[in-house]
């Protein structure tokens, strides 16, 4: 009988995805290792939105309720041409009667404290 080691992952990159896949295999208790090239983190970006169908996944991870206290709820979405003139605007506020979970916009560093944290 042929005896199995448990699975690595090697994680390449420290953003978002990274950090995210990193608490992932934590939980499941698989072993991994992240590689960042960066020596020191920067807090880049602005604005980010996380819809309705990926926040079960931060839920199941029980980090839902810190996302909720950096986060605002978006009912709309408005959409404009990069003069800024005004396109459109999307009603989005039928998420949480489908999804059972609001849309959340917020500042992308806050998001990555959070996720570094765990």
């Amino acid at each position: 009988m042929t005896q199995h080691s448990p699975p690595k992952v090697l994680i390449s990159g420290a953003g978002l995805s990274g950090l995210f896949l990193a608490i992932l295999l934590e939980r499941a208790g698989i072993l991994y290792h992240v590689y960042e090239r960066a020596p020191t983190v920067k807090p880049l970006g602005a604005a980010l939105v996380l819809n309705a169908n990926i926040l079960p996944a931060f839920d199941q991870l029980g980090l839902l309720e810190e996302i909720a206290q950096i986060a605002f709820p978006l009912s709309t979405l408005e959409l404009h041409h990069e003069n800024l003139d005004h396109i459109g605007t999307i009603d989005i506020s039928g998420f949480k009667t489908e999804a059972g979970y609001d849309s959340y916009i917020f500042h992308r560093p806050d998001l990555y404290d959070i996720l570094l944290s765990k």
